[in-house]
């Protein structure tokens, strides 16, 4: 954690700073406070960043303001500050047909092809559920998952339902490559990187490895806290892949509070940086908390009301790794935590507790109340695993034998899926994505994924001749399982 120096014209009595140095959790935090005044300018006071906790626990490695995070979905508020720069440059507008900047773009509803806009990319209204496991288990690269998108069956009408999805904002980082004939990574560095000074910030995850500030991810496992590997999704990269640090991300906030200007030179205009922190899509509640009554999706940010302000934010989750960036702009106080464990949302923990401070309100217990929706969730989860478990059938066996399982399966959008054979049963393959089987009941397998805990039935299907010929997967809970077909062994193309 980090501690920031509250605005004068704040009600607390007590500064951040020996708060945040008594908070005792296992997680490590950033907090920026830009200034006071409600108006951008060049005068601002910023607390100096600090690290709390450990950067690498085995090695004892203190977290700094110069430690580098991933910092996940947080990422999402970059690429649209990249569309915003376009609109402004006259390359791009947020209400016309991706196809009119991108012919290319396809998806599986030919209806929301046609007239899916990069406002509909960025609001997570397009019709399309998340599909992560399409882009986290397999290894296509980005133009190569983009190509695939005509294939991922829709579980919404367009603009009919918020529904989040990181393919988009993929979608919309190609878009940007498109207009610019740039990467997406490059575009960052020279439009927001540079200008902003953020130079311990990096695009994908590569780019830092071995990195001597890079935080060690970290889980919860069996009462023991376990480092894990660091994951590299680059082809998603728009989505959630930048990496950085508590004095780089402050100044990231800080230009959202200044209205797209940095010094004397403006990176986004007024209006544009106005149309991505405006509410656009309205997420369904039940809001379970009285200071949150409400929440939208604007354009890479949320919108919300924290016990009567607005308040504007992103939060971020991948392996290891919990944040979040938040800002008032009618108070012009901003902050950022960022986390390398995993299994507590330490993040919102923080910030809302520094916000009742500068607010100069009676704390609430945000520990107790989100470790106990966490603890919740967690036990919902397991009831459901064991309601499954208790519905298998038991003292069935395999249908056939375990050969005849084994071999590759092919779906369009999710790409092959390989069966084999595994000491005295089955492991499953989806691109980097590796588990053993257990047999469920008759014809159906389960497996397993770890950090998300999720576990996963495979059912295979035969042919009137009593073939094994496909293997359906729910792979996305949101709409019908996943059909992979069997591969005959001369049409491996893909």
């Amino acid at each position: 954690m980090t501690g920031g120096l509250y605005p004068n014209g704040s009600r607390t009595k007590e500064r951040p700073v020996p708060w945040l140095r008594r908070f005792r959790a296992s997680h490590h935090g950033r907090l920026a406070h830009p200034g006071r005044r409600p108006r951008p300018g060049p005068r601002r006071r910023s607390d100096s960043p600090q690290g709390y906790g450990w950067q690498n626990l085995r090695k004892k490695q203190p977290a700094t303001d110069n430690t580098v995070f991933p910092i996940a979905s947080i990422t999402k508020s970059f690429t649209t500050t990249l569309l915003g720069m376009l609109v402004d440059e006259g390359k791009l507008d947020w209400d016309k047909p991706v196809r009119d900047f991108m012919p290319e773009f396809s998806l599986f509803d030919p209806v929301a092809s046609e007239r899916v806009t990069p406002r509909d990319l960025v609001c997570h209204r397009t019709g399309l559920p998340r599909h992560d496991n399409m882009w986290d288990f397999t290894e296509f690269t980005r133009r190569e998952i983009f190509a695939r998108l005509r294939h991922l069956q829709p579980s919404r009408d367009l603009r009919a339902a918020y529904q989040y999805n990181n393919l988009m904002y993929m979608a919309a980082g190609v878009l940007v490559e498109t207009l610019t004939g740039m990467g997406w990574e490059q575009n960052l560095r020279e439009r927001i990187f540079k200008p902003l000074g953020m130079s311990s910030t990096y695009p994908i995850l590569p780019d830092v490895l071995g990195h001597p500030r890079l935080a060690t991810p970290y889980l919860e496992r069996d009462g023991r806290v376990v480092p894990v590997a660091p994951k590299d999704f680059q082809s998603c990269g728009p989505a959630g892949t930048i990496c950085s640090s508590a004095a780089d991300m402050i100044r990231w906030v800080q230009l959202q509070l200044r209205r797209g200007k940095w010094g004397r030179r403006r990176l986004i205009s007024e209006e544009n940086l106005a149309q991505i922190h405006s509410p656009a899509t309205v997420i369904p509640g039940p809001y379970p908390w009285p200071e949150i009554p409400m929440s939208a999706y604007a354009l890479g940010w949320m919108v919300s009301v924290y016990r009567g302000e607005k308040r504007v934010m992103h939060n971020g989750a991948i392996d290891g790794f919990r944040t979040v960036a938040s800002f008032m702009p009618e108070r012009n106080w901003g902050l950022v935590v960022l986390t390398n464990k995993h299994d507590h949302p330490a993040q919102h923990v923080i910030e809302y507790q520094i916000y009742d401070r500068l607010l100069g309100m009676d704390p609430v217990s945000w520990n107790r109340r989100l470790k106990r929706q966490w603890a919740d969730a967690k036990n919902k989860a397991a009831k459901e695993r064991r309601k499954k478990a208790a519905a298998i059938r038991k003292g069935t066996r395999p249908t056939r034998p375990l050969h005849e399982y084994a071999g590759r399966y092919v779906h369009a959008g999710y790409g092959p899926l390989e069966i084999a054979r595994e000491g005295g049963g089955l492991a499953i393959t989806i691109g980097k994505f590796t588990a053993p089987m257990v047999h469920r009941s008759y014809d159906s397998w389960q497996f397993h994924e770890e950090i998300w805990n999720n576990d996963y039935t495979a059912t295979f299907q035969d042919d009137s001749s009593g073939r094994i010929v496909r293997v359906a997967v729910p792979l996305e809970p949101n709409v019908s399982p996943i059909i992979f077909e069997r591969e005959k062994p001369d049409e491996r193309k893909n």
